[in-house]
């Protein structure tokens, strides 16, 4: 049964629902970018560095984003989840492909780059396009899964999917990068 509709005393628009879903594993994925960033620059937090603190504290923030997905889509229908998902899949891809080729295209080389920014666009977007689908199929997954009364399997799946696929992209980023990106600094 497909439950979009608003409830009985209006409280809360199907639009506000849709919002809120969306925004649940994209507002994760931003908090975990945020730690991270925010661990490189400080280097310890407390007693760990940045190593452990990514591991102890980003790695699961990032991977719940699914189940945070699972959660706020859990009054939707299947469809309305579908559509939630493309949204996170295009939301979360563009930021990633655009990151991904901003790191390659200037990797901030003292006598210059081999390839032209224009060159790591395609690479760039294959990353972000792998990062962006697996997000979004590992919230529709843990979606369904939370909606048929396994929520403790929505949530392995979920961070599952998300983990592999992210496995992936992170294990091709470097074959589309082969080879030095920066050129020799003269000599003598």
């Amino acid at each position: 049964m497909d439950t979009d509709l608003p409830t009985a005393d209006g409280a809360r628009p199907r639009a506000v629902g849709l919002v809120v879903a969306a925004a649940a594993p994209l507002g994760l994925i931003a908090v975990a970018w945020a730690l991270s960033s925010i661990s490189d620059r400080l280097l310890w937090i407390g007693p760990l560095d940045r190593a452990a603190f990514a591991w102890v504290v980003v790695v699961p923030v990032w991977l719940l984003a699914p189940s945070a997905a699972a959660i706020a889509m859990s009054g939707l229908g299947t469809r309305a989840s579908a559509g939630i998902a493309v949204a996170v899949v295009v939301t979360a891809a563009i930021p990633a492909a655009f990151l991904t080729w901003q790191s390659a295209a200037f990797p901030g080389c003292p006598a210059g780059t081999i390839r032209t920014p224009s060159e790591m666009v395609a690479p760039a977007a294959t990353v972000g396009a792998i990062l962006g689908i697996g997000l979004g199929a590992a919230c529709f997954v843990a979606a369904e899964l939370w909606r048929d009364g396994h929520p403790r399997t929505a949530v392995l799946a979920g961070a599952s999917i998300h983990l592999a696929t992210s496995a992936v992209a992170f294990a091709l980023g470097p074959l589309y990068f082969i080879g030095p990106l920066c050129q020799r600094p003269p000599i003598g």
